[in-house]
């Protein structure tokens, strides 16, 4: 089982059309969505809360993303098991590479730094 608090990186990004007001669009990075990024998502289960920040991949080492993407709803954070899935039509999915720290100490991106 995932904790409600934790961070996932080496995710691909891709563009959610769904969700309304649940997201904010902080800033458009310019990912093409045909090559791979690196994300990192912060997820506070205890807020509802989430920050995305993407960059295009360039090798081994993280490259300096700017936040994207922020959620909020109250009512999110639940514990269970951690899972990716697709949500759009018509859109195609890859990960790879994926970490997951549980009860990360610190609010920051570490990308975003």
């Amino acid at each position: 089982m995932a904790t409600p608090e934790c961070r996932a990186l080496g995710l691909s990004a891709r563009k959610n059309n769904e969700g309304g007001s649940l997201f904010t669009i902080v800033s458009d990075p310019g990912l093409n969505l045909n090559q791979w990024s690196q994300c990192e998502l912060l997820a506070r289960g205890s807020t509802g809360e989430a920050h995305m920040a993407c960059c295009k991949e360039t090798g081994t080492a993280p490259c300096k993303a700017k936040e994207m993407l922020r959620f909020k709803d109250p009512t999110a954070g639940r514990t269970g098991p951690f899972a990716l899935q697709m949500h759009n039509a018509g859109i195609h999915d890859e990960y790879r590479n994926i970490s997951i720290e549980t009860n990360p100490k610190s609010d920051s991106i570490f990308i975003a730094k």
